[in-house]
């Protein structure tokens, strides 16, 4: 079961798509997520388990990205003739690649969902096997798949009414990122908040999320970004911002993605790491595994893109407010993870947009989105 979307933000195509894999098993496989810890037994004695992490958004050339949800098998196959049919100079167009889908046997007995995009001459096309078209308010004509497309929903609903900032470049790929990264960051931050009853993973999608777009001239995934989710509350009109309680790295090396996640809290009479993970996870072309990070170097949790989460309660009442940043230059939030410990330091001016967000928020009329 997954999530996967392809939609348009100010005519910059996007296809989203989450990591989590899930199926029957007479012996639960040790897996643990960034998000919530040991998932081993999440779905109790059902004999239904969660399996693992895989990439489900696939390169297929330049002009050409799609997002898989269904049969791993159907869809490894599937990709795999996509991926030749390129290499051998074939022109792909939304025509051809569902000819090669529909003609591929192996898809009859393993169903898969396929959505995407494919850049048509000066045109960008998107196509879908399997899956379904729906316009929904806030993101127009989306392509959805798998068991998570409510989610993708209720997005869409949320995003005509949430409180957001952006800081740094704004253009339309910028605010095409910052769409699809905050659907992520919002996800992940439910999967956090939800524990063992996150409803994402009873919903048996999450684990973390890929995005893709178009942009330097060909569809790539966006490499280098970070999630921080915060608390705060308001009280007597001062807003009191905590330190921050996850942090979740999305980086690939090669076509290879780290993900790495820090949960944070009180221990020891102040605000520290309580654990940390950093997950290797092969493309789609490869074979599926969880790897160690032998061979690969574990990226610092700082990036060029930063999405701030902040979860927000005023008497009783919640909402969120999210801030999506460009760093240029010193990073507004900066880790420090060696022989002498972990340390993290936040730049004041950080902490103001933050305090200035959520008080905008909480005074639009309407309101900011609020739980």
């Amino acid at each position: 079961m997954t999530v996967i979307a392809a939609f348009s933000i100010e005519g910059v195509p996007l296809v989203f798509g989450d990591l989590l894999t899930t199926g029957p098993a007479e012996r639960p496989p040790m897996i643990s997520l960034p998000t919530v810890g040991n998932v081993e037994s999440f779905f109790g004695e059902s004999g239904w388990h969660i399996m693992g992490l895989q990439q489900k958004v696939v390169m297929i050339y330049a002009d050409c990205v799609l997002g898989w949800a269904g049969s791993w098998l159907g869809a490894r196959v599937a990709i795999a003739e996509l991926r030749s049919m390129a290499q051998r100079g074939v022109r792909l167009t939304v025509k051809s690649i569902n000819a090669c889908l529909d003609s591929i046997p192996d898809l009859k007995r393993f169903e898969a969902e396929f959505v995407g995009w494919v850049r048509e001459g000066d045109r960008f096309e998107r196509f879908t096997y399997g899956a379904a078209t729906e316009v929904l308010p806030g993101l127009g004509e989306v392509a959805l798949g798998g068991s998570g497309a409510g989610a993708i929903r209720e997005f869409a609903s949320l995003r005509l009414r949430m409180g957001q900032r952006m800081a740094g470049g704004v253009n339309p790929v910028a605010v095409a990122m910052s769409t699809a990264i905050t659907l992520a960051g919002l996800l992940i931050r439910s999967e956090f908040a939800g524990g063992d009853s996150a409803p994402t993973l009873s919903s048996m999608f999450g684990g973390g999320y890929e995005v893709a777009t178009f942009f330097g001239g060909q569809f790539r995934k966006i490499d280098d970004f970070t999630l921080v989710v915060w608390r705060a509350q308001i009280s007597a009109g001062n807003v009191r911002i905590e330190l921050p309680s996850l942090v979740l790295k999305h980086k690939y090396q090669d076509d290879v993605l780290i993900l790495r996640g820090v949960r944070m809290g009180f221990g020891d009479g102040s605000w520290k790491m309580l654990e940390q993970q950093a997950l290797l996870i092969r493309p789609m072309y490869e074979l599926p595994k969880l790897i160690s990070t032998a061979g690969y170097s574990v990226p610092q949790l700082e990036s060029q893109l930063h999405l701030h989460i902040v979860e927000v309660e005023r008497d009783g009442e919640r909402g969120l407010f999210t801030q999506f940043k460009f760093e240029d230059g010193v990073p507004s939030l900066r880790f420090v993870d060696d022989e002498r410990g972990f340390e993290f330091w936040v730049e004041p001016e950080l902490y103001a947009g933050l305090e200035a967000g959520i008080r905008e928020m909480w005074a639009s009329d309407p309101p900011g989105h609020r739980e």
